[in-house]
């Protein structure tokens, strides 16, 4: 897909906060495959995105780090910020019995882009690790109707950020940065859920 005068957020100011901008040209294109195996009781199925984001032409993306002297520039090729390269899923499910149903499914995301740092010119903000999470099922069909079900998400408990963007450190180790001081650069995160577990039952109308 290539779309001209497309929207993209950017900060302003100190905060996170900001506004929509137009940039030119973007381009985003990769594939989607996915495939689904069945064998007696058991079944499994994959699924895998390879998908690149990128600016064309050349500009400069507003922002707390992105000065007059320093702008956050991007050019032809520069990676969108936020959209990993990579994404997986694995499911597999197993039926031992009419009634019970157990599954498990592997997510994978690869690295990204720190938003305000496309330009790649603050090496010390790196690029957003990925990511593997682990969830498990499990469900038990009581009557034709009735259904209780256990989810585990994130069965590992994994600590992990989603998403990756980039400010002044205002609280350096904690101390707030006192008039005339000067602040570094600093990532900021969005935190992903860590575990949880869910039981519930399901009715079932005609």
């Amino acid at each position: 897909t290539a779309s001209k005068d497309d929207l993209v957020f950017v900060r302003s100011g100190v905060s996170q906060g900001g506004y929509f901008t137009n940039i030119d040209r973007t381009l985003r294109r990769g594939l989607e495959l996915s495939a689904r195996v069945s064998a007696g009781n058991w079944s499994w199925q994959g699924a895998y995105t390879r998908l690149q984001a990128v600016y064309l032409g050349d500009g400069a993306l507003q922002g707390p780090l992105s000065t007059q002297a320093e702008p956050n520039r991007f050019s032809s090729g520069t990676p969108i910020a936020g959209l990993p390269g990579h994404a997986f899923k694995a499911s597999v499910f197993w039926r031992p019995t009419p009634k019970l149903n157990l599954g498990a499914d592997v997510v994978a995301s690869s690295s990204q882009t720190v938003a305000g740092n496309e330009s790649g010119a603050r090496p010390e903000l790196g690029r957003l690790a990925g990511y593997e999470l682990l969830h498990l099922r499990a469900s038990y069909q009581v009557t034709p109707r009735w259904q209780t079900y256990l989810r585990v998400n994130n069965a590992t408990d994994k600590r992990y950020a989603s998403f990756a963007g980039s400010n002044r450190d205002l609280f350096p180790a904690g101390r707030a940065v006192q008039p005339g001081e000067e602040t570094s650069a600093a990532r900021f995160l969005a935190p992903g859920a860590g575990r949880a577990i869910m039981v519930g039952a399901r009715y079932e109308w005609d």
